[in-house]
Order: C-alpha cells, then structure tokens, then sequence
C-alpha cells in the first residue's frame, strides 16, 4: 500500500519515474529509523534474522539445511523438480523475464505487483532454501504466465471457436484447425511443468511420515508419566516487561534436548523445551552463553551442571531442566552441529590418521577421547553409568606432506590395541620419548578411548522402542536430572568402594548402574535410582532396579535400598 500510495504521489507530482526506486530506498531507510525509536526490540530481532538470511552462514547457522543456498545440497530439484534438468525454477524465470517486458511495454500495476514480488523472494530463496515454500506460489504463477503466452503465441485459443463450428464435424476440424504446433505446446506443458511437479506431489504425500515413531512415543511417555509443569501450551501467557524473565510456577520445568525436537516435545510431550527450532536456547560454549550445545559438549557433570545453573540463576537446576531426551543421532549424525554452535573445532572429537600399507596410505577413522567425554556420549551410548575403557587403541604418528602440498597423519609404529588403560598410556609416553605424536583413541563410538565416571544426578526413566545397533542401544532415552541420594560412610584410607545395582529397562534391556571411588576414610557416593518404585505426584518411572544396591567396601558387601524422596530431596543414607 505503501509502495502503491508512492507511485501515485510521484505521478501526480509530475516526476520522472527513474525518481521511483530511490523514494522507495528512501521510504525504507525512513521506516527503519521509525522503528528503531518506537520498537527497538521489534527491531533488534528483526535486523538479525535479516542478517541470518543475508549473509553467508558460519558457525552453527551453517549446519542448518533449510538456512542452505538454494543451489546447495541439491535444492533446486528438491523443491522445485522438472524433467531433463530443466526444473521448474529455471522455467519460472523465463516467465518473469516475459513479466518485467510486458510491464515495461504496457505499464500494467498488476506486472509489476508481481514482478517485484517473485523478485523479493527469488532474492530470499536463493540465499535460503527455507524460502522456496513461499516462492513455490510465484513458481507456478510463472509458469502458468509463459503456458499462457505460449499458447497464445500458437493461436491457441482460436481453437475453441473452430471447434464450436466445426461440432459435427471433428474430422475437418482436425484437418483444417489443429496444428502440430498446438499439440506440441500442450505436450510441453504437460511433460515440463505438470507432470513432474504432479508426479512428486503425489509421492510426497504418499509417504509424509511427521516425527519417528520413536520420538512420536517417547513425548506421549512424557506427557502421560511426568509431572505437569502447571502450564498448558495453549494459554496465551503476557510477555514479561523488556530485559526481566518470566515469573515461572514453581512446578514449571524444562526439557532438555536437542533444538531440532523442542517443538515435537511441546506439542506432543506437552513439556516446555529448553531449546527450540527457533533457534533459541542452543547457546555457544566458546562465547559463554548456556544452552543445549555447551551443555551436551560438556566434559564432566560439574560442567553441565554449571551451564543449567546459568540458564536461571534463580531457580533449581533440577526444573531448569528437570529431563534430558537424548537421541542416537545427537551422538552421531548430529555431533557435528552440535561443535558447530559452540564454535568448537569438530576435530576435537573425531580424526583420522593414515596407515602405510605397501606403496598405499589408508585412512583410519579414530574416535578421540573427549568425544567420549561429552555428556550426550556418556547418556546415549553409555546410559550415565561407569564404563571402563574398552578395545582402544593407542598410536604413534608424525605429519607427513603429500604431493599436492597437504599434511596428514601418518602411523610411524604398530599401533597399541589393549583394554588395559595403563598399558595405553605406557605406549604414548614411550612413543613421545622418542619424537613422535601420540594418543590414545577408539575405531568406533560404542568402545570408550578412556574410563568414564558414573553420572550422579541423571538416571534412565524411560526408552523408545527401536533398537539402532546390535547392542541393543535404543533410538531416544529419556533420563531424569535429580539432586540423587547421599550415600555416605567409613573406610580404611585408600579402600575402593563401589555401589551398583541392576537396572531393567522398559523394553526389557537390561544394564548395570555402577559408581565408585577411593575413600580417605570417609565415602561418599551420590545414587540417581530409586530401589523402592516412584512415589505419588512423581514421575511414573518404567526404567527401575530390579533390587537392592551393592555396596562393596574393600571385601565386604552391604545391600542399600534408596526411597524415592532421598533421590528427589538429596537425602542421606548412612552406611
């Protein structure tokens, strides 16, 4: 209205229309310093997403497919499919080169509303595929522009006049009216711009599928067996005044989770996410700011409890996020994005070093210690238990430089296999002493490159139904963060105490919780399960001991049962 209000006012006012496009510059200009005085928060979010659409992405934003360039990926057949490599995308095109001549011919405000339209979001689509839902309308429009001119440039439509003539007689009709050039544009209409857009309609539909049926599962679980965050997702809640937070029930928790799933735990699961497909709550560990991704890199627990700490100082971590939903492509397929937001080197994690194997150099993927560290890793692959090194290996390797300038890892000594900890790290200092670089690693994710320590405040609730490996590992895992009961007494200096107990799954898989440390004559060890069953009010818990827990102080056994209320309160259980 604006732009139209514009072009009247120029024309009644006699001037050139080359004066247009700089008084629609300048109209924009005006409309953001407007804003910005009267709406500066509107404005602020406003001026980073036309940002994140404008620029090239980095970082995390660059792991993001709908933010991906429309010739990326594949993106121009994907949402725009054709024939013989001649998309629909392309074709449309032709058709707004026809537009703009038309307009420039006759002055049409109809050509021009739509030139300028299919403009803006041909700009936006190409920047971001994300776009192409809304430039499919101007793709067809296009399309349906250049049929018609097509057809018309045939003389087409004289058809119909020859047709009512020459009713009782088709054969003349046939002979006299109907060219080859007719048959010719409409078989080109069809086999160019009907049929595959048609054809993939058809398929799409046929096979939309919406979230897994993991997923689908493990937030109906959620929602029938958690407590009720004492807000319902379809209330209209009051925006909080500019800079303060929102003043939560005290029954309001998080869920935290990958962001990709936020909305699928909020509409179906009926839980708040910490982290959402707006992007918002995944956080960079680099820049300091809490979220999903600085909390599933963290390293140790005290440091992921620490991010949930500054999530909201001032409420508890245990309803900042009071669950965790993990995913076996969080801790595979979707690692990689997660380094990404933190602004952290994914080489941190996973590498690769070449072996000489005759005249050959043959790469070797190599799982580093830190990925194993993180607590996605030790939730999903690991259940939050103890877990001793498995097979890993330990290797010796110096840089070399290929023929075409680049520098690789090249493994200078047999490499070390062993399940023995100590003999690992034995070969890497012997194989630095003599020059080389050395490190102990694993060939896949399920075989621990270091011992890992048992969470203490995170325990299995709840897993989805499919299994993803021979293993038995399960797709989504559902764990509770919970302050865990206090298990503590004496021991002679130095003694290993241990505390474990079996746990039965939901699905019937069947692992061991187990935590230990060294006692200097006191011990304390921090339990997550519950021995005696959920209490009322509490989550409904189907992942639970099958017994009591064994506690082992040098080689004496002592059995400890653990009420629900010591796991939820951080009670004390003296031994």
């Amino acid at each position: 209205m604006v732009i139209s209000s514009l072009s009247k006012i120029l024309n009644q006012m006699g001037l050139n229309r080359y004066y247009y496009p700089g008084s629609i510059a300048g109209v924009i200009i005006l409309g953001f310093l407007v804003l910005r005085v009267a709406a500066s928060q509107f404005m602020g979010t406003f001026i980073s997403t036309l940002f994140t659409y404008l620029l090239p992405r980095s970082g995390g934003a660059s792991t993001v497919a709908e933010l991906s360039p429309i010739f990326a990926n594949n993106g121009v057949d994907a949402n725009f499919p054709g024939i013989f490599g001649l998309s629909t995308f392309y074709i449309a095109l032709l058709g707004l080169a026809l537009l703009i001549i038309s307009y420039v011919k006759h002055e049409r405000p109809g050509d021009l509303l739509v030139a300028v339209w299919s403009l803006l979001l041909l700009i936006l689509t190409i920047d971001s595929n994300r776009s192409a839902y809304y430039y499919a309308i101007n793709v067809a429009i296009l399309c349906a522009y250049l049929s018609a001119w097509v057809l018309d440039l045939t003389k087409f439509g004289s058809l119909e006049d020859a047709l009512l003539r020459k009713a009782d007689h088709p054969a003349q009709f046939l002979k006299d009216d109907l060219k080859f050039t007719h048959l010719l544009a409409v078989v080109a209409i069809i086999v160019l711009l009907i049929s595959p857009s048609l054809s993939n309609s058809v398929l799409d539909a046929s096979y939309a599928s919406g979230p897994t049926s993991d997923w689908y599962t493990s937030c109906v679980w959620l929602m029938n067996n958690t407590p009720s965050p004492g807000m319902d997702i379809y209330t209209i809640y009051p925006r909080p005044p500019n800079g303060q937070q929102y003043p939560y029930p005290d029954t309001a928790y998080g869920v935290m989770s990958w962001w990709d799933y936020g909305h699928m735990m909020e509409t179906i699961g009926h839980r708040m996410p910490n982290a959402n497909p707006f992007q918002e709550g995944i956080g960079n560990a680099s820049a300091g700011i809490p979220g999903s991704s600085p909390y599933f890199l963290a390293e140790n627990e005290s440091e992921a409890e620490k991010v949930l700490t500054n999530l909201d100082k001032n409420r508890s971590i245990y309803l900042t996020t009071k669950f965790v939903m993990p995913d076996i492509e969080m801790a595979i397929s979707k690692f990689y994005a997660m380094t990404a937001w933190s602004d952290i080197p994914f080489s941190r994690y996973e590498g690769g070093a070449y072996q000489q194997q005759g005249d050959k150099l043959v790469p070797i993927q190599l799982y580093l210690q830190p990925y194993f560290k993180t607590m996605v890793a030790r939730l999903e692959l690991f259940d939050g238990t103890e877990t001793p090194i498995g097979d890993a290996v330990a290797i010796a390797y110096r840089p070399m430089q290929l023929q075409d300038g680049s520098t690789v890892p090249v493994i200078t000594d047999q490499p070390k296999i062993s399940s023995n900890y100590t003999e690992l790290e034995e070969f890497v200092n012997a194989s630095r002493a003599k020059g080389d670089f050395a490190m102990i690693a694993s060939r896949d994710q399920l075989t621990p490159a270091v011992p890992l320590e048992a969470l203490k405040h995170y325990r299995l609730v709840h897993e989805s139904e499919n299994d993803v490996m021979a293993s038995g590992l399960k797709w989504v895992k559902t764990f509770e963060h919970v302050p865990g009961a206090v298990i503590t007494g004496a021991a002679p200096a130095g003694t290993k105490v241990t505390i474990a107990v079996p746990i039965m799954t939901n699905s019937k898989r069947a692992f061991i919780y187990r935590q230990s440390n060294v006692s200097n004559g006191q011990f304390t060890l921090v339990v997550p399960y519950s021995t005696e069953g959920p209490m009322s009010g509490g989550t409904n818990f189907d992942t639970k001991p099958i017994g009591a827990y064994q506690l082992v102080i040098g080689d004496k056994a002592y059995e400890v049962r653990v009420p629900e209320e010591m796991v939820m309160t951080g009670g004390v259980v003296k031994v």
